[in-house]
């Protein structure tokens, strides 16, 4: 790929993940390591905060925003029948919040969102 192309793709990743509410991981200046290892911890960083805000859902290039929501949205609503725990029920209460694969309903979310307390 070319540089260009490269940096398209990490910027149409990072829109993403703030259309869901992460927030990409930067590392800092002082990391003496060599550029490659760099990226890759980077790259690391990054994915281990998808897992936690997201559940794993990763955005793929070339995905609408919609259809990322939309996994999204199904992928958490199989975590909340497969584990049920309190971080999914409050992963599926933000997207009731935010319509993030659903629409809007914030009684819903309320809902989850009390359940997740309870856990």
């Amino acid at each position: 790929r070319t540089q260009a192309a490269q940096s398209d793709l990490r910027e149409e990743v990072v829109t993403k993940l703030k259309d869901v509410g992460a927030v990409p991981i930067e590392l800092s200046s002082d990391d003496s390591d060599d550029p490659e290892n760099q990226k890759r911890k980077q790259h690391e960083a990054m994915l281990r905060q998808i897992e936690e805000t997201s559940g794993g859902a990763i955005p793929v290039p070339g995905q609408t925003t919609e259809e990322y929501q939309a996994n999204l949205f199904r992928r958490t609503m199989k975590d909340v029948r497969m584990r049920g725990g309190g971080q999914d029920l409050y992963r599926l209460g933000v997207c009731f919040s935010k319509g993030m694969g659903t629409p809007v309903n914030h009684t819903i979310a309320k809902y989850w969102f009390e359940k997740a307390a309870e856990k």
